[in-house]
């Protein structure tokens, strides 16, 4: 498929690249965007995405609806019950096709050319995220009098996915100077013009005058640093702010709307017994992709959550020397290799099965390969004791009665899967947490001792006698390494790879780099704890703030289950009593299963649990797995209330 979308692009752009002239904002906004794609390829492909969907349109509507859809908004227009005569119902159906395939067309095309826009802007944020990272460690190498700044960008360059988007900027600058020959400033000026970020285009702006003048770049970085800092302050307030629209958009869209149209569609359902299917449209599948629709709108915004990215495993394997041959050795050298990997393998699974605490805690994911088997094993034993399974294996033969005698077993293999992630999930948090609140006094006191005279390496084993928490161990193991002979730079990336979190990742880097450059490590160990101090600072003040969120959604998940509970409780069993005193002639309650309306009820509320869950953690950390915790106690109040009074 890709390579007949490939060539028909080749056909096509030579008549495409006449006309390029007016999509001069389009090329700009696909670098902005960082597509790696031509323009013209790109139009190509928006006008064969134009036509595919316009003539998909245009057969659904032609085998649907055949005209059916205009006569009826001729009707509306005209109020003339003889419209449909003024044409044969085939030119009004050959009318409908040709309208949606032009209507459909158009959209699919102007969305396509809108794309790179709405992707461009979603890096401005998460550049200017990374933005204050990134400067506090250019000025952290700048104290180094033998590099230069280029050396500062290629270093930076190296380490995209620790850096971030921003970093990607640099690397495109790198790549101008060493791939296309063009000097710094025009490489910084050609970064300036397709940089989608304001604040990005401002450095980048200053930086060159300070490289055209010959001033000091150690101050600009210095000041610059200082300004992001102060400004992601004040971006984390613009994105609260933003974040409480969004949280009463979910409130009033995403759980009063559904609330709302089920309540209606039970009252309908009194009268009109083929409503119940719309609310199982509702229920199973609106809920569910609405909430994964807004999830993916709080990640355009919130981020991806903290990453993990280890600068010693990066390094653990040398590349240098692949393309030299190496000597075959003698039968007794290869049995001997054979025998160390296929030990390393044994050794490998022997220390999971004998410490799967450990194992485990290192990634909580680990977990669902023990409670993904043990759920399937529990259901396959406990469902066979209600249900013939034979029951479910088709939709002619959907068992409500059979549904509701499984959903406590479901529901209790769902706990028996998440249970233990959120267990290792949040221990590993907590962790993190501890890790991130200490770095900083650390990194002050190891600035405090290097600066009275202390080298950097007795400044560690002195900091072993500090109150420094869950840091004394691994500090403790990083002076043993330098006693037996390390070198400082294998001991912090060793560092970095047991404790394995995003702020302790960007730390070492600074400060493994700036040890090479230069020998007075105190500016920059006060300029990593003043980074590292930033980012403590802000994730207290977001976590703060975002328990008001997490305690509103939390309410309006009572508030839902409440109304659902009356629904199911009180208003749908005192119908046949009403019924029946009032003697009319149309029995209208006997229309409607009760237990399948229990059902629907009970499955809405648990899937909103589960779904508000997720959004309370997304919004809290910027991570679903944050939300797991939530779903559970949401799912097994809901559980509860109607085992407990049905």
């Amino acid at each position: 498929m890709h390579n007949i979308l490939q060539a028909t692009c080749d056909l096509f752009r030579p008549f495409i690249s006449r006309d390029n002239d007016r999509y001069i904002q389009l090329r700009l906004q696909l670098q902005r965007a960082s597509m790696k794609v031509l323009t013209d390829e790109y139009i190509v492909r928006a006008y064969i995405y134009a036509l595919f969907f316009g003539i998909l349109a245009a057969a659904f509507i032609y085998t649907v609806s055949k005209g059916t859809v205009l006569l009826v908004f001729a009707l509306l227009l005209t109020s003339d019950p003889l419209i449909y005569e003024i044409m044969p119902p085939f030119y009004w159906t050959m009318i409908e096709t040709m309208f949606s395939f032009v209507i459909i067309g158009y959209i699919t095309f102007t969305t396509c050319l809108l794309i790179p826009g709405v992707r461009a802007g979603i890096r401005i944020g998460v550049i200017d995220q990374s933005l204050s990272h990134t400067v506090a460690f250019l000025y952290a190498l700048s104290h180094g009098g033998a590099i230069t700044v280029l050396d500062m960008f290629r270093s930076l360059s190296e380490q995209k996915d620790i850096y971030g988007a921003a970093a990607s900027e640099f690397t495109k600058i790198v790549n101008d100077i060493e791939y296309f020959g063009t000097d710094l400033l025009t490489a910084l000026s050609n970064a300036t013009h397709r940089s989608p970020s304001g604040e990005l285009r401002d450095f980048l702006e200053g930086l060159s005058s300070v490289l055209s003048s010959g001033g000091n770049i150690s101050a600009y970085l210095g000041s610059k640093s200082k300004y992001f800092h102060d400004n992601a302050m004040k971006q984390q307030r613009m994105f609260f702010e933003t974040l409480g629209v969004m949280a009463e958009v979910y409130i009033s869209t995403f759980v009063a709307g559904p609330l709302f149209l089920m309540t209606i569609l039970v009252v309908l359902g009194l009268i009109n017994p083929s409503s119940t299917k719309i609310l199982y449209i509702i229920v199973y599948l609106i809920i569910p992709v609405s909430t994964v629709t807004y999830l993916l709108l709080l990640n355009s915004l919130t981020g991806h959550g903290s990453k993990r990215t280890e600068i010693y495993k990066l390094d653990k394997y040398l590349k240098e020397f692949e393309d030299v041959p190496l000597r075959e050795g003698n039968e007794d050298e290869k049995k001997k290799i054979t025998h160390i990997r296929y030990y390393e393998k044994i050794n490998k699974v022997t220390s999971r099965v004998l410490h799967p605490i450990k194992w485990m805690q290192a990634n909580p994911k680990h977990t669902l390969l023990i409670s993904i088997p043990l759920s399937i094993v529990y259901l396959r034993y406990n469902i066979n004791r209600h249900i013939d399974l034979i029951n479910l294996t088709s939709i002619s033969d959907f068992n409500i009665e059979a549904l509701a005698s499984v959903d406590g077993q479901i529901f209790s293999a769902m706990l028996i899967v998440i249970i233990p992630y959120v267990l290792f999930y949040e221990l590993w948090h907590m962790r993190i947490t501890k890790i991130d609140e200490q770095i900083p006094d650390f990194l002050k006191n190891l600035a405090g001792m290097n600066e009275s005279g202390m080298l950097l390496t007795d400044a560690i084993g002195f900091a072993t006698h500090l109150k420094i928490g869950i840091l004394h161990t691994e500090v403790r193991r990083m002076h043993n390494e330098l006693s037996w002979g390390a070198t400082l730079s294998e001991a912090l990336k060793k560092f970095e790879y047991r404790i394995r979190t995003e702020m302790t990742t960007k730390i070492v880097y600074i400060i493994i780099k700036a040890t090479e450059t230069t020998s007075n490590i105190m500016n920059v160990l006060t300029i990593a704890a003043t980074d590292a101090e930033v980012q403590k600072q802000l994730k207290k003040e977001r976590k703060s703030e975002m328990f008001v969120y997490v305690f509103i959604i939390y309410v309006a998940f009572g508030v839902f289950l409440f109304i659902v509970y009356i629904l199911a409780a009180y208003f749908l069993p005192s119908m046949p009593v009403a019924s029946a005193n009032a003697n009319i002639g149309m029995p209208l309650i006997q229309l409607v299963d009760l237990e399948e309306y229990n059902v629907l009820l009970f499955h809405a509320a648990m899937i909103q649990g589960l779904c508000s869950g997720l959004v309370a953690g997304k919004m809290e950390r910027g991570e679903v797995s944050a939300g797991f915790k939530y779903s559970i106690v949401m799912m097994l109040t809901a559980y509860l209330v109607f085992m407990t009074f049905f």
